[in-house]
């Protein structure tokens, strides 16, 4: 009689390694067992020297960018203008996540998370896109990926890139299909500048060239 050896399924679990990268103050030391909304739970050590665990949701999408010690008053954005939007004030606790009342140019109120006002995804109560419809291709709007424009508030000069909150040195982001992606930190704005060109020809070239090559009536 043959013994039947029965085999366990073994499934692997694949996912991007973020081990050694940085997100603003924050070191990705290595991959925990935790999940958080089915995604890697990362142990991160912070500038200050604090250990902090964060989905990789959190650090990609820049949410957070320490352990939580950054100082109130950098959040504080009462008063400044993004596009077309003045903000007014918090409606929660000030923080990365922190809901901020804007009045825009047309007159609406609208309330808008902080960091979607930092990174510019964010520039108006909704009223550009009902004045100026876009062109959408794959879910991306043609006419923002190839502006040039670099709003009133940036301090760099250049588009998608900013200084850190906590340092010297100037970050790097670029959002594609409404996702945002962190790029790195680096010691020069025009080093972060070429990161940024860098993955705007990765990420954008393509599209262009898609949207290059439909039939226009």
């Amino acid at each position: 009689m043959k013994s039947t050896t029965r085999k366990k399924n073994v499934t692997k679990c694949h996912y991007l390694d973020l081990s050694g990268q940085v997100f603003g103050e924050l070191c990705v030391k290595r991959a925990t067992e935790e999940r958080k909304e089915g995604t890697v739970v990362w142990l991160c050590e912070c500038s200050c020297g604090k250990q902090v665990k964060l989905s990789r949701r959190q650090l990609i999408r820049g949410y957070r960018v320490d352990c939580g010690h950054i100082k109130l008053a950098s959040l504080n954005i009462r008063q400044q203008v993004f596009g077309k939007l003045k903000v007014i004030q918090p409606m929660t606790e000030l923080g990365n996540q922190t809901k901020w009342l804007c009045q825009c140019d047309c007159g609406n109120q609208t309330i808008v998370y902080y960091y979607n006002l930092r990174n510019g995804h964010t520039q108006s109560c909704g009223c550009l896109k009902a004045v100026s419809p876009l062109t959408i291709v794959n879910g991306t709007a043609i006419e923002l990926i190839k502006s040039t424009t670099v709003n009133s508030n940036n301090t760099s000069g250049f588009r998608g890139v900013s200084r850190c909150h906590n340092s010297s040195k100037w970050r790097a982001d670029i959002t594609f299909k409404g996702e945002q992606f962190h790029l790195g930190n680096f010691e020069t704005r025009e080093a972060a500048h070429e990161a940024r060109q860098a993955a705007e020809k990765h990420f954008y070239s393509p599209l262009l060239s898609q949207y290059d090559n439909l039939p226009k009536f």
